[in-house]
């Protein structure tokens, strides 16, 4: 009875060259990335997919284990173990089957026949390699072109001439011998071999040729699928790709290192595979693109959330919550300064059109506690009568948060008050901070009380500032001082960190 409806669902590593304790889903959509650094076993997962199955169709290739994991002095394999989950449709029956594929001592299990069937077909890295640079001779090549007319290759022909947005009028077959041929094309008059082809438009022919072929619910691997590839070509790639599997109902896994491919999640599968130094023995699998998978392709921090607020005692208030939450390397810190600015400032983004939905302005809290005050006073930088008018004011207030002092006391007040509040803890450092603030009774200006402390405990100002807010941090006035500014990171906290797939229970 046919075997159809082959779709593959999760696979589930305990241990594989440098993988170990990963599971990797894969959901209903019909392209998937593996992205990761070099080194993370990416490849090692196509790896795994294309020897696990055998083939349906008499002529295709059989894949074998020893294909990708041969034995070498360096590596026997002993000890490798993990399960392919996949779902297919015999007759009018659907079943669910977990294969697990290992090496002990022994030969790789299962044996070839035991394998489940599905055709495959694993795309690697040697397609990119010029003809050129292959081929045995090239003093003088001798061939017999024949132009391709039957519909796969004209499909082939115009999927590659929209990719490459190059007008190939024909398509070729140069033959050498009977066993020996070099695809070619003709464009803009001139005809030209794969010997003369660029290396990345071969590779594109070479794949097309494969996905028009395969058939209906073929598994498709590509290794580095991004190779050669300038970005306009690879996202038309892409495209035509998902056309293809949407049609055929194909499954096609990738690799690559681009991280604009993250543009096309909500039709691509994104699987981000990290390994930590710090957690030896663990490969972890994100199943969305948080702020440090990018950092971790592009080696730039993602600073998602941006923060503004009066001066540099906000800024270290600011900074303890944030740190609090495991959210720092995600926030970028500006200062605004009076917060008058604060209205002027939101007022000209909203008016520019700006992004800035991840962004927050602070206020100290010592004037315009009320929303109500808020739109009065945005009144005056956000001016019309039109029937939005009161609308965009309102959006405007939003963006505005507070610290919450009692009886509205600027903030060097209030944390001279809560540090006050605290007992000695023991700690040396932190019980210089309390009888620092004890030390300070009465001062011209009440701004004027963290400079005093500062300067008794002899520490420069930022590193004041920390130790400062650091025993303000254990009054019990603390939360709700700072939970305006704790709500709204907790909000996007889920957003900006990882969580790996969790393994199945055995």
């Amino acid at each position: 009875m046919a075997v159809s409806q082959q779709r593959l669902l999760a696979l589930q590593i305990d241990r594989l060259k440098g993988l170990s304790n990963v599971r990797i889903d894969f959901d209903a959509r019909v392209l998937t990335a593996i992205m990761g650094p070099n080194g993370f076993g990416k490849s090692t997962v196509l790896h795994a997919l294309a020897v696990a199955f055998r083939q349906t169709q008499a002529g295709l290739e059989e894949l074998r284990f020893t294909d990708f994991f041969p034995n070498t002095p360096q590596g026997i394999w002993s000890g490798t173990s993990y399960v392919v989950v996949h779902r297919f449709r015999e007759g009018e029956k659907v079943s669910t089957v977990s294969t697990l594929c290992k090496k002990d001592t022994g030969q790789w299990q299962p044996l070839p026949k035991r394998k489940p069937k599905r055709d495959v077909f694993y795309i690697g890295v040697d397609t990119a390699v010029p003809r050129i640079e292959l081929y045995p001779t090239r003093r003088k090549v001798s061939f017999q072109t024949h132009v391709l007319t039957d519909a796969k290759s004209e499909e082939v022909r115009q999927k590659a001439a929209y990719i490459f947005n190059k007008p190939y009028s024909e398509y070729h077959r140069n033959e050498i011998s009977s066993r020996r041929n070099l695809i070619g094309v003709k464009s803009d008059g001139v005809a030209y071999s794969a010997l003369s082809m660029g290396a990345g438009e071969q590779r594109v022919f070479n794949i097309l040729q494969v996905v028009a072929g395969a058939g209906k619910y073929a598994l498709i691997l590509i290794d580095e699928i991004d190779l050669l590839l300038h970005t306009e070509a690879l996202h038309r790639f892409l495209e035509t790709l998902r056309t293809y599997a949407d049609d055929k109902q194909l499954q096609i896994i990738f690799t690559t290192h681009r991280e604009s491919v993250l543009r096309f999640e909500g039709h691509i599968a994104v699987r981000h595979l990290f390994q930590s130094s710090a957690i030896p023995g663990q490969t972890f699998c994100f199943n969305e693109t948080k702020p440090d998978a990018i950092t971790r392709l592009t080696g730039e921090p993602q600073r998602q959330l941006a923060i503004s607020c009066e001066d540099d005692v906000a800024r270290a208030i600011i900074e303890k919550v944030v740190e609090g939450k495991n959210l720092r390397p995600y926030v970028e810190f500006t200062q605004f300064g009076s917060n008058e600015n604060s209205f002027t400032l939101i007022a000209a983004l909203i008016l520019a059109r700006k992004e800035i939905t991840n962004s927050v302005f602070v206020l100290d809290g010592d004037k315009y506690q009320t929303k109500a005050e808020r739109v009065t006073r945005f009144k005056k930088v956000l001016t019309g009568d039109e029937p939005w008018a009161d609308e965009r004011r309102e959006l405007a207030a939003s963006y505005l948060i507070q610290m919450l002092p009692s009886a509205g006391e600027c903030p060097e007040l209030y944390l001279h008050t809560l540090i006050k509040s605290v007992q000695p803890t023991g700690d040396q450092e932190l019980d210089a901070v309390i009888q620092a603030a004890h030390s300070v009774g009465a001062v011209m200006d009440n701004h004027h009380y963290i400079d005093l402390m500062i300067e008794k405990l002899g520490y420069g100002r930022e590193v004041g500032l920390s130790k400062v807010v650091a025993v303000a941090a254990k009054a019990e006035g603390w939360p709700h001082y700072t939970s305006e500014i704790r709500t709204w990171l907790e909000a996007r906290a889920s957003a900006l960190l990882e969580q790996p797939a969790a393994l199945a229970v055995q």
